[in-house]
């Protein structure tokens, strides 16, 4: 399977299937879950889901999942009491960010240890990790700010926190490996905010995501595999904006924006310069080609997924 995409409908459904050599759906199918899920993430040939609310307690976590041709074979449930929002996994830990509960809960893969941090009046939304400073990250929407630790002998260690402006309400990051800058998505001030790593961890940039206040609340943030252009969906202005990065100091510019009749598009996905995006109010993903230097698109393919969240390739 080539593609996945979890929603919040009452059917607590993953739908999933095979990509055409043009980057479009075909032989769709749909798994349907136990509990809600919420964010997901692929690594090997297992599928890590987020759980946002569960009718059981006992049975609320991670739920990893193995690929198979036509469905998705229950392995193993990480347990948690928290519910999670976000994910990050790697060979060695699955990361969990809980909004609701405002902690990190990092599980050793195979293993029923896990350590847990909470962090005080705070809103965790995303989680990640940064190759180049060898650092993990949590971000925090409701403190407005950054988490950078690392993970030695089952503690968060070397802690640092990089603070945004009040009411910024960071939401997502985007950072590609090997590069020293990192962008952040701000879901109340509606600004991408450039962050250099390696000098300090220094603001360089801030630019906005639409060009008139409309409550606007970006929700998504992703680069292509080049790293030359970063796309971010809006959900007031129900569109995607593109930046140019204009230079290697990470520096961004305008370049265009995609509309096409979107309803709250709440995730977003780039491969092989085909754009996925979540249109979470017309229960649809949304397939385009793009033509970035020329600011231009091209619907593909437009395929229905109740209530859309999230999408992984």
């Amino acid at each position: 399977m080539d593609i996945f995409v979890s929603s919040y409908d009452d059917k607590k459904t993953i739908t999933f299937g095979k990509l055409d050599k043009h980057g479009k759906m075909e032989n769709v199918y749909e798994e349907h879950l136990n509990n809600l899920p919420s964010y997901i993430k692929k690594y090997d040939n297992y599928l890590y889901v987020a759980q946002k609310k569960a009718d059981d307690v006992n049975s609320l976590g991670i739920m990893e999942y193995k690929i198979l041709d036509d469905r998705l074979e229950k392995i193993n449930l990480y347990k948690s009491l928290a519910s999670f929002t976000h994910i990050y996994v790697n060979k060695k830990y699955i990361i969990g960010a809980s909004y609701h509960q405002g902690l990190v809960q990092i599980f050793e893969k195979n293993s029923n240890k896990s350590i847990t941090k909470i962090f005080p009046n705070s809103k965790i939304h995303n989680v990640g990790y940064i190759d180049n400073i060898e650092k993990y990250y949590a971000v925090d929407l409701a403190g407005n700010c950054i988490y950078f630790f690392e993970i030695k002998d089952n503690k968060f260690v070397n802690e640092k926190i990089v603070n945004l402006e009040k009411d910024d309400m960071p939401r997502h990051i985007w950072h590609s490996a090997g590069n020293a800058y990192l962008y952040i998505v701000n879901e109340n001030s509606s600004k991408v905010k450039v962050l250099d790593l390696e000098n300090e961890y220094r603001w360089i940039q801030e630019i906005d995501t639409v060009t008139e206040k409309c409550g606007n609340n970006p929700a998504a943030i992703m680069a292509d595999e080049e790293g030359r252009y970063i796309f971010v969906s809006n959900r007031g202005k129900n569109n995607v904006v593109v930046f140019k990065v204009m230079d290697d100091k990470g520096g961004l510019k305008y370049w265009y924006e995609i509309d096409h009749f979107f309803e709250n598009p709440r995730d977003l996905y780039i491969k092989n310069g085909i754009l996925y995006v979540a249109s979470q109010d017309t229960n649809e993903v949304k397939v385009f080609k793009l033509y970035n230097l020329a600011k231009k698109y091209e619907l593909l393919q437009s395929f229905n997924v109740d209530t859309p969240v999230c999408i992984e390739i």
